[in-house]
């Protein structure tokens, strides 16, 4: 793609689009089934978004946010957006509502593309809704004329007023940077590239459109979400080649892994947004191909890329700190003092890139934006970073930090200013100043200091809760200090050298120490991974500085050493010590036959009850229940063993009288409202039928399109499928297509048997990495499935169905069921059911089940 023609993004993946229509452009593990999406179906849901948009507000230049929380509505949305020629704002749904409707205000949009799910309804501008709009008839491209100098997006980042400001990409700058890291990276269609940072970052620019732009695939994975423990498995399920992370979950994520552990397809590794040391080289070196670069790249949103240090096989490392390196080709970075004039090599200065590919400015900013950019020689542009630097004698680039009071915690910028807005924003605190401490192991924690108002005594507990409403997670201060008053320079500045250290032991006649086993061991990894000594079993995560980062390797530790294996957004409802080992005692996440998941624990009505599907999980739960009212328990019930050693085989009636005595125990009167995902519906059935039989009410009974179980599955049916797959691919497509089918039922399978055969023998728990869990699960239930045969269901019976099932769920359903059924088709097929945006649509159906079932 060097030198590519003058021509926008729209276009050319639109002819990525004809090359390889069947491709898979994009996948992601967000839900309980993965998804791949096809070239040719991206290109769809854009056009239907693009459509709907234009419908909506018309043609012409305008902005448009995007606040969606699914990766893949939101790839489709902003490639809809610059088919329309106007200009996407992408916004990160986690922040703050109030914080949202300012970055809408400024931004001037005439149109938000949200989900139902974001729950966040803007009053800046309309709402178009992404289920609506993908629910429309296909439509062509647009082709609308585009300007190659016409703004293609707005990138908000924080930066020297302290105030969020967006930077202006035109189409012309979207293209040279992907021309560029195409170029540098050798971006073809044999790659998928790893894409762990949010949308709304610039940092996903280099993998997003390298990916699309050269027929890839870009795979979604959100460690934060989903932790870190599943991220080997999945680099290796995915075969992936190219990584992209912030030094400080790179750095975690190894930690965390086995002596031995490799992976073979990955050809670099990319980290940046944070200072990079030795150690980040050594755990690559010992886990990565010898012939794979590690770069450290050093960059802007202003600009893209501004220095990047590659480290090969052999390469020394010059510095306990790694140096920025080169400035990349094409560009020149400069080091300049007050005046603007260069320093002598070895000096610190403030670094300067002089480029002709950098940002058109600040939107809605004219006089910052002369600030910042200046014109340079020859046509190009000068972009004053901010960041100070010095060239060292052997020529590479190193950096020291800001000049401002911007820094990165963890690969995001944060302003301490904006932090210090907050703090006082608070009635109790009439001082405050944020910084960032060093510490040894490179976590540079962020710590607030705040000074009381007269006659207050602000908690640190509050003030935390009380920024979460003004800041996004990963500004929130580690630690919260309270001070008599703050310490002064002799010209009366504060002086931020002498702030004390934030305390790292915690003490005092409340402290609860451990009390057994699961307790001791959990102090144990806390401590160790928030380096603070005397915690006791009652502390909150939280309340001791944890942050997200930390909890990842906390919980990496909990499931690798100690075999606890729970996902870190367990943390959000059970923040203590205490609260977790009761949970990991009651079985999550080690050897249990517990079934019940509480999912949702509020509300005063009838619970209702959701069985699992064939894999044997129950997160599904979790996403139907964001869309129910909150006014009324939910309950996932989860395969048995599913956290345990695995069980062996046991029928659809076996599961059916394990799962309703653990629902009578906890729920023995009714009434009972009860859905099942998939296979679990034919437990629902069966448990229905025992509740019925004990004289208690069953006043529910949903199935998400379970199948019956004499439904003809067989390889006629297999073997349909993919000679439609393969109609609409080329001869090399096919020839892939037909060899890796080959290698995944030859090779990859029987491999995975034989892994499960020797958990299974050994009487140990199933990992979750690779879906060897999954698996076991799904071949135990597929066999049970195939050998249920349901009697006559005497319970009114609802179906949510895949689109055009119905026919076939009346033919064989409709003669079981003596009481009435009820079948209503959603926009997707069966994998949809629980992903967004049809589980949304799946959760109104069920809503209304609830509503007729349970009216009191």
């Amino acid at each position: 793609m060097r030198n590519p023609p003058d021509r926008p993004v729209p276009a050319l993946f639109e002819e990525q689009v004809v090359r390889t229509p069947s491709a898979v452009a994009l996948t992601d593990t967000a839900g309980p089934v993965k998804r791949r999406i096809s070239y040719d179906d991206l290109n769809g849901r854009a056009n239907r978004i693009a459509a709907s948009l234009l419908e909506s507000v018309g043609n012409g230049p305008g902005r448009v946010a995007l606040v969606l929380d699914d990766d893949a509505a939101m790839v489709a949305s902003l490639l809809a957006v610059l088919k329309t020629g106007k200009t996407y704002v992408p916004l990160d749904p986690g922040n703050p509502a109030s914080r949202l409707e300012a970055l809408l205000d400024h931004a001037d949009v005439e149109a938000v593309i949200s989900e139902r799910t974001v729950g966040f309804a803007s009053a800046a501008a309309p709402t178009l809704d992404i289920a609506d709009a993908l629910d429309r008839a296909p439509a062509p491209n647009p082709g609308v004329p585009i300007d190659p100098a016409s703004p293609a997006r707005i990138m908000y980042t924080s930066g020297l007023t302290g105030r969020p400001k967006g930077v202006i990409h035109s189409h012309r700058y979207l293209m040279q940077k992907t021309s560029a890291d195409v170029d540098f990276l050798g971006f073809s269609a044999d790659d998928n590239l790893a894409q762990t940072m949010p949308l709304s970052f610039a940092a996903s620019t280099g993998h997003t459109f390298g990916a699309l732009l050269s027929g890839g695939t870009l795979c979604f994975y959100d460690p934060i979400a989903v932790g870190i423990q599943s991220l080997a498995g999945w680099i290796r399920d995915e075969e992936i080649t190219g990584i992209l992370l912030v030094p400080a979950l790179f750095r975690r994520f190894l930690e965390s892994q086995p002596e031995g552990t490799t992976f073979p397809t990955v050809r670099y590794v990319m980290v940046g947004g944070d200072r990079v040391i030795q150690k980040d080289v050594e755990l690559f070196r010992r886990h990565f191909p010898t012939e794979s670069p590690f770069i450290h790249r050093f960059a802007a949103t202003e600009c893209g890329p501004i220095a990047r240090f590659v480290i090969r096989a052999g390469d020394e490392v010059p510095e306990a700190v790694v140096p920025i390196g080169w400035a990349t080709p094409g560009r020149k970075v400069l080091v300049l003092d007050d005046d603007e004039n260069e320093v002598e090599p070895g000096q610190i200065g403030e670094m300067h890139l002089e480029a002709h590919d950098i940002a058109d400015g600040y939107w809605g900013e004219p006089e910052l934006t002369a600030e910042i950019f200046r014109p340079g020689p020859g046509g190009s542009r000068i972009y004053r970073t901010g960041d100070l630097g010095r060239v060292s004698p052997n020529g590479y680039l190193e950096h020291f930090g800001r000049k401002d009071q911007r820094v990165k915690v963890h690969g995001y910028g944060v302003d301490l200013l904006e932090i210090e807005k907050a703090l006082l924003g608070h009635p109790q605190v009439s001082e405050a100043v944020a910084v960032v401490r060093d510490t040894q192991d490179d976590d540079t924690p962020l710590t607030g200091y705040v000074v009381p108002a007269p006659d207050a005594a602000p908690d640190p507990a509050a003030l935390r809760s009380h920024l979460t409403k003004e800041l996004p997670a990963y500004a929130i201060p580690t630690h919260i200090v309270v001070l008599d008053e703050m310490p002064l320079t002799p010209r009366g500045k504060i002086d931020r050298s002498a702030l004390p250290e934030p305390v790292t032991t915690v003490s005092g006649p409340s402290r609860r120490p451990p009390t057994d086993r699961v307790e001791r061991d959990l102090v144990a990894v806390w401590e160790q991974g928030l380096g603070i000594s005397g915690i006791g079993v009652t502390d909150n995560f939280f309340d001791l500085g944890g942050t997200s980062v930390q909890a990842l390797e906390v919980f990496a530790v909990m499931a690798n050493r100690l075999g606890y294996d729970l996902p870190p957004s367990v943390l959000l409802e059970a923040p203590t010590i205490a609260a977790l080992a009761e949970r990991i005692r009651a079985g999550e996440g080690g050897a249990s036959e517990r079934t019940l998941v509480p999912v949702r624990m509020q509300g005063d009505r009838a619970p209702v009850f959701f069985v699992h599907g064939g894999g044997g999980g129950v997160f599904f739960a979790r996403d139907i229940a964001r869309h129910l009212r909150p006014d009324r328990p939910i309950y996932g019930i989860q395969a048995a063993g599913f956290e345990g050693a695995p069980p062996p085989y046991r029928s659809v009636e076996d599961l059916a009288a394990i799962y309703t005595a653990e629902l009578r125990s906890l729920y023995p009167d009714g009434p009972y409202l009860l859905s099942g995902l998939s296979f679990g519906g034919l437990i629902a059935i069966e448990i229905a039928r025992s509740l019925r039989a004990a004289g208690s009410e069953v006043a529910m009974l949903v199935l998400l399109d379970t199948k019956h179980p004499t439904l003809d599955k067989g390889k006629d049916g297999g073997a349909e499928r993919h000679m439609h797959r393969m109609e609409v691919m080329g001869g090399k497509e096919k020839v892939m297509y037909v060899a890796g089918g080959a290698w995944k039922r030859l090779v990859r399978r029987p491999l995975r048997r034989k892994r499960i055969e020797r958990y299974v023998q050994a009487g140990e728990p199933l990992p979750v990495e690779n879906n060897l869990r999954n698996s076991y699960f799904w071949s135990q239930h597929v066999r049970a499935g195939r050998a249920y045969r349901p009697d006559s269901i005497e319970i009114p019976l609802t179906i949510i169905s895949e689109e055009g099932a119905t026919s076939q769920h009346e033919q064989l359903w409709g003669p079981e069921t003596a009481a009435g059924i009820d079948i209503t088709e959603i926009h997707g097929n069966h994998d949809d059911l629980v992903r967004e945006p049809v589980v949304a649509e799946v959760a109104a159906l069920l809503q209304q089940a609830i509503d007729r079932a349970d009216p009191a």
